[in-house]
């Protein structure tokens, strides 16, 4: 059997403790991109990724902190360029 080392800063974890993995996304907000990545195309890939599932660890960083930060930049660069559409259009008028 393998032998898997990890830092406890949350002192969740005991000796000999077996971690799970979870299939069920349902549970957590998926973050997603109007017009271009849906939560159903977010959770194909983390399928297709990870068929077997993601740990506690996987879903905290993954989807919850990850996911956020790269579909919440991509929104606001999105929408700047909207606004910059806008603004350009607006001021040819």
């Amino acid at each position: 059997m393998s032998k898997f080392y990890t830092v406890d800063r949350s002192n969740n974890i005991d000796q000999n403790m077996v971690f799970s993995l979870q299939k069920n996304y349902s549970d957590h907000k998926i973050w997603t991109v109007q017009d271009i990545y849906d939560e159903e195309d977010a959770i194909a890939r983390i399928e297709q990724l990870y068929p077997e599932g993601l740990s506690f660890h996987g879903i905290q960083y993954l989807i919850k902190e990850c996911l956020g930060r790269v579909f919440n930049s991509l929104d606001s660069y999105l929408n700047g360029l909207k606004i910059a559409k806008f603004c350009q259009t607006s001021s040819n008028r």
